[in-house]
């Protein structure tokens, strides 16, 4: 009496460990990013002013929003979708897209007055003088002899 043989014994934790395998994959090729505010900011420290540079590629400088208020420098806008593009069309779609704003507080007394800024190929600079008081200043020693 001939019956089936299997090749192998049944495993089901194998198969529970490939279907796993299978769908972590499927995760691992999918786009895992942590969605950070727009737009990426870089800030420097310059001695006796600050340098606040933001990437606005798409933005035009009549629809930046530039606030002050103590400590703070606030940057608003808004990256709009293109026009004549149906939602249902995209197929992948990384940039971020709606109103966003990104604050920066100093941790230096800041001259508000002689803030300034220029913008110029989608980049932001903001140039934020410290206050007098909080510049770093050279203190000359003098001897007791």
């Amino acid at each position: 009496m001939g019956g089936l043989q299997w090749q192998g014994q049944w495993d089901p934790f194998r198969e529970i460990r490939q279907e796993v395998g299978r769908l972590l994959g499927n995760i691992e090729t999918m786009s895992l990013r942590v969605p950070r505010p727009f737009p990426a900011i870089n800030l420097y420290d310059e001695g006796d002013r600050y340098y606040l540079t933001a990437e606005l590629p798409g933005i035009s400088a009549s629809e930046i929003d530039l606030g002050i208020a103590g400590q703070t420098v606030t940057i608003r806008g808004e990256r709009r979708r293109p026009e004549g593009v149906p939602e249902e069309t995209y197929r992948r779609q990384e940039r971020q897209f709606g109103r966003w704003a990104r604050s920066v507080t100093f941790p230096d007394r800041i001259d508000s007055a002689g803030v300034s800024a220029s913008f110029a190929r989608g980049i932001l600079t903001v140039v934020v003088p410290k206050n007098a008081d909080a510049r770093p200043r050279q203190i000359a020693v003098s001897s007791a002899e």
